[in-house]
């Protein structure tokens, strides 16, 4: 099925959902209008005008009608969205299923279902959708950065790093610092990590999970501890404790299990 129509498919549906009034009003201000213009196209002089005047009175109610009609639908994307973030995931995976299986998902869509999945624990599925995603848009720091973080959890932080770094080449967010900086140091670059992970720090301050993690990472490699204080772990630790319970079987995983251990650790003894 051609974008076309696939869209016209798509107008259709969403006519069928409108109100029975704006059915209607929409039906008789597009027929207005085409025999206006058939008129215009016959008449002479000031009845031509009229005609055209009111032909296009009729094209411009019919947008306010289609305006109006629509103000309350969403696309299918929009809708996959509001469930990621709900973290409903499964909802999300089903309706972004959907478009992929009828070949109309686009590079968001497919990093959305990527992302999904990854969330979902399927690594292997979310690297191959990811994969696809990148493969359509190379140069899109989308993709690119949910394409990272499914191979850092996998275990594969060299690619990670690489990856990361192409995102922010393309225009991420520079919190984005965050997750090259942990790809850096769980692949043992401290000197790298260290530096990384220090630039990121100003970008991440809305966001107490990766401000405990940078702290606590930082730590590690001998820097001050005096960020580690009991309100940031408390603030940030359930983040990790829930990636903790979503990837413990994955090597990333374990390396995590270690850390959420010694945070939990270091709190209680505050």
């Amino acid at each position: 099925m051609g974008r076309i129509t696939r869209r016209f498919v798509e107008i259709f549906q969403g006519f069928q959902q409108w109100e029975q009034s704006s059915q209607i009003g929409f039906v008789m201000a597009v027929l207005l209008g085409v025999s206006g213009l058939i008129v215009a196209g016959q008449a002479d002089g000031t009845l031509r005008t009229q005609a055209t005047v009111g032909a296009m009175g009729a094209v411009i109610t019919a947008q306010i009608i289609f305006m109006w009609a629509n103000r309350g639908m969403v696309t299918p994307y929009t809708r996959a969205q509001r469930a990621y973030l709900d973290e409903s995931f499964h909802d999300a995976r089903e309706i972004l299923e959907n478009l992929r299986q009828n070949d109309q998902a686009d590079f968001k869509a497919l990093t959305l279902l990527g992302n999904t999945y990854r969330q979902l624990g399927d690594l292997a599925q979310s690297e191959a959708i990811l994969y696809e995603a990148v493969n359509i848009k190379p140069n899109h720091y989308f993709p690119l950065y949910g394409f990272g973080r499914t191979l850092l959890i996998s275990g594969r932080y060299a690619e990670a790093s690489d990856v990361f770094s192409r995102a922010l080449e393309h225009g991420a967010p520079p919190a984005t610092r965050f997750d090259l900086g942990e790809a850096l140091f769980r692949d043992n670059k401290l000197s790298e990590a260290r530096t990384t992970l220090k630039s990121a720090w100003d970008d991440v301050q809305e966001e107490p999970y990766r401000m405990l993690m940078i702290a606590w990472l930082l730590a590690q490699m001998g820097e001050e501890e005096e960020f580690l204080s009991a309100e940031l772990i408390e603030q940030g630790l359930p983040y990790w404790e829930t990636q903790v319970a979503l990837f413990e079987q994955t090597p990333y995983g374990q390396l995590l299990v270690r850390d959420v251990h010694n945070l939990v650790s270091m709190h209680e003894e505050n």
